[in-house]
């Protein structure tokens, strides 16, 4: 009869346990990155009635990965999608506002000026639009400098979420230590969830590499740099580049810099590949552009002579420390009088437009790149190259959006809470509970009559 009690309260204590843990699976069904707990019984050790052995989460490693994975390159191409699109809107900009029609503008004057070398409508209407043109320069400059700007913000704001989740995973590890520790070997399933969740947040900003040995957990970032060790967090730093102070840098912990090759994944490796392939090469085209324009104008300007029969000087003025990332923002226009514009070539009579013809001539000379394209053909180049990334972007950044919602429609096919499953769970334990209780009943009742005949 002790045996038939003890059988029925070790069902009874099961079904408890299946009741709370389905309940428990039905009140996670929302909560992010909460893994599905089932009950796992075995015979008790005697052979009579059974044991709770563990709550054991529901959870595959393999379809984690994935999931991290995805979601950091997903991030990485999200992130640079949407970092390049105001860039190919500013470049392809085709109203009077976009530096593409500044420029055609400006020839356009020219070749009116050409028709009447001594107009002053005409002079004015070229100086007008010389203007536009610098101030069209300027204006992209001064935009692309303000994403620089944008872009610095947020690799240190990358940065400094990066460097929170480690220290933050470092203190999850020490807990589930300790509670695998007390617990007879079994991590606490909530507290495991939580660090998954931290992992897969983690990724989007990094990318990460997991390993677990010897019951200690460790991550890993770039070519294999520590960002985890156990209990142990690392950091990564945001510091001004050596080369450049404008820009900022992620840097290991000991201040090495690290390029976004390193990263190769997540919003900050998006970033700094924005950075670099993207925003930097357009500065230095549209300051090379800057530049060729002002040195050939400048040049065939000073072969000329103005109405004032003088020698043409500068058309464009810039500063003589003027780099490739800086030309675009520093040109402007040098002539402020009408008569200063020397469109006759030296020696000729007033009306003559000589010099004016061949400083039109440059609009179709190939004198950048080589000598391989004109001022408009390597803007038209530049233009072309932002806007064929950024359809590649939205290709590709579409397709790894799919990918990711298919690894997480994945995991959460093994991991996630099914309400009618639970549901089931329930009836199913509701049931046992009720048989356990008819046992213990049934054992009350036997051993009643056992006392009623011993009297």
């Amino acid at each position: 009869m002790s045996t038939i009690f003890s059988i029925g309260q070790s069902a009874l204590s099961a079904a408890q346990v299946g009741v709370n843990t389905a309940g428990n699976n039905i009140a996670n069904v929302s909560t992010p990155g909460y893994s599905r707990q089932q009950v796992v019984q075995t015979v008790a050790p005697s052979g009579q009635g059974t044991q709770v052995a563990e709550v054991q989460r529901v959870y595959s490693d393999y379809l984690g990965k994935q999931l991290v994975s995805s979601q950091s390159a997903n991030s990485q191409l999200q992130t640079q999608y949407s970092q390049i699109q105001p860039i190919d809107q500013l470049l392809s900009d085709s109203t009077t506002a976009g530096l593409g029609p500044a420029l055609q503008n400006f020839f356009d004057g020219l070749q009116d000026l050409a028709a009447a070398p001594a107009d002053p409508v005409a002079r004015q209407a070229v100086l007008a639009n010389a203007e536009a043109l610098s101030a069209g320069f300027n204006d992209l400059s001064g935009r692309l400098e303000e994403v620089g700007q944008s872009l610095n913000q947020q690799i240190s704001s990358s940065v400094e979420q990066v460097n929170n989740a480690a220290q933050r995973l470092a203190e999850l590890n020490q807990a589930i230590l300790s509670s695998t520790n007390l617990n007879d070997g079994k991590p606490a399933n909530e507290l495991v969830d939580q660090r998954n969740q931290l992992v897969s947040d983690l990724s989007q900003q990094i990318k990460v590499t997991a390993s677990e040995r010897g019951g200690q957990f460790n991550l890993f970032i770039g070519n294999g740099q520590p960002l985890v060790l156990g209990s142990k967090p690392y950091s990564l730093q945001a510091v001004a580049s050596k080369t450049d102070p404008r820009r900022t840098e992620a840097a290991y912990g000991d201040g090495t810099p690290m390029k976004a090759d390193d990263f190769a994944g997540g919003a900050l490796g998006g970033l700094l590949e924005f950075r670099e392939q993207t925003l930097v090469p357009t500065q230095n085209a549209l300051g090379r552009i800057a530049m060729g324009l002002a040195s050939g104008m400048n040049a065939q300007h000073r072969e000329g002579i103005t109405l004032g029969n003088q020698a043409g000087g500068d058309f464009f003025s810039l500063p003589d420390t003027s780099t490739e990332a800086t030309a675009a923002g520093a040109i402007r226009l040098a002539i402020t009088d009408v008569k200063d514009i020397a469109a006759a070539a030296k020696g000729s009579a007033v009306g003559d437009n000589s010099n004016l013809l061949k400083m039109i001539d440059l609009q179709s000379a190939k004198v950048l790149d080589g000598n391989t394209r004109s001022y408009q053909s390597a803007y038209v180049q530049l233009v072309g190259q932002v806007g064929s990334k950024t359809r590649e972007l939205e290709v590709t950044s579409t397709a790894s959006k799919q990918i990711q919602a298919q690894a997480e429609r994945s995991l959460q096919g093994v991991a996630g809470v099914n309400l009618d499953e639970e549901a089931a769970n329930l009836i199913r334990y509701q049931q046992s509970y009720q048989a356990a209780g008819k046992v213990i009943q049934l054992a009350k009742q036997l051993f009643d009559t056992v006392l009623s005949i011993s009297n």
